[in-house]
C-alpha cells in the first residue's frame, strides 16, 4: 500500500523524511546491508539532524527498522515471529484481495497491468532491483483498491515488516519465476472478477513466500543480514511455512 497522509507541502520535515524512507523500503531501495545514519539522512533531505532522527526512530517503533551501533538497518525477526507474520498474512490477504476485486476500478486495474508488464520485463532481463520495485508497485495497486482502509494499512504494515525476506528471496531466480507466475494469476483473477480463483492464488502466493524463505534458509543460501535472529533457549521453533 502506498504511504498516504497529509499532502507533502503541509508535511513537517520529520513526516516528509518518514514517508520518503518508508516508500524506499516498500520499493526495495534499501538493501539488506544498508545503514541509515541520521546525519546522512538529514544531509540528503536538507534538514537538521533532529527531524531525521525522529523519523528513523518512528520507523523503528513501527517495526520496520532496527537500531545498530552505526545507524539503522532493516529489522530482523526470530523464526517464530516470521511464522506468526505469515500466518496472519494468510488470514487477511486473500479476503482483502477479494474485497479489492469487488471495488476495482479501471484505473487500478491498469496500474496492476502496467506493474505486471514492468515486472515481466525485469524478470526477462534478470534485473533483480527492478523486479523488486515493480513487484511492490503491483502489490500497492491492488492494496490501494481495498475499501477498508484499516485492513489495507494492516496488510501494508505486515508486508513492510518482512521486506528483508522479500529482498533475500527475490534474489533467487527460481523464486522470481514463482512470483511472476503468481502475479499473472492474480491479475487474471482480478480482471475476470473470479473471486474463488483470486482467493486461492493469493493464498498460494503467501505460502510460496514462506516456503521459499525456508528452503533458502535450510540450504544455507541466505545472506547474513537476512538470517533469523537466534531464539532464546532451545525450544523447537516452527518454520515460516510450518503447518502449511
Amino acid at each position: 500500500m502506498s504511504t498516504t497522509g497529509t499532502p507533502k507541502r503541509n508535511m513537517s520535515h520529520r513526516e516528509r523524511i518518514y514517508r520518503e524512507i518508508r516508500e524506499r523500503i516498500q520499493r526495495g531501495e534499501i538493501g539488506l546491508d544498508d545503514r541509515l545514519v541520521d546525519h546522512d539522512v538529514a544531509k540528503a533531505a536538507g534538514t537538521s539532524r533532529m527531524p531525521a532522527r525522529e523519523a528513523l526512530l518512528q520507523l523503528r517503533h513501527e517495526g520496520l527498522l532496527r537500531s545498530t551501533a552505526r545507524g539503522f538497518m532493516l529489522r530482523r525477526f526470530r523464526r517464530k515471529e516470521l511464522h506468526d507474520i505469515f500466518e496472519m498474512r494468510e488470514l487477511i490477504e486473500p479476503p482483502a484481495a477479494v474485497m479489492a476485486s469487488r471495488n476495482a476500478q479501471p484505473q487500478g486495474l491498469e496500474a496492476m497491468q502496467a506493474a505486471l508488464s514492468a515486472t515481466e520485463e525485469a524478470w526477462r532481463n534478470h534485473d533483480v532491483a527492478a523486479f523488486v520495485r515493480h513487484n511492490a508497485s503491483f502489490r500497492m495497486a491492488w492494496v490501494d483498491m481495498v475499501p477498508n482502509q484499516v485492513l489495507a494499512s494492516t496488510i501494508a504494515r505486515f508486508i513492510d515488516h518482512v521486506q528483508i525476506i522479500r529482498l533475500a528471496t527475490m534474489a533467487d531466480p527460481a523464486t522470481r519465476t514463482l512470483i511472476i507466475n503468481g502475479m499473472t494469476e492474480v491479475n487474471k483473477a482480478f480482471r475476470q472478477h473470479d473471486e474463488a480463483a483470486l482467493h486461492a492464488c493469493m493464498l498460494r502466493q503467501v505460502r510460496a513466500a514462506a516456503e521459499s524463505y525456508d528452503q533458502l534458509y535450510r540450504a544455507g543460501r541466505l545472506p547474513p543480514a537476512a538470517l533469523p535472529l537466534p531464539e532464546p533457549g532451545n525450544k523447537d521453533i516452527p518454520s515460516a511455512a510450518a503447518d502449511r
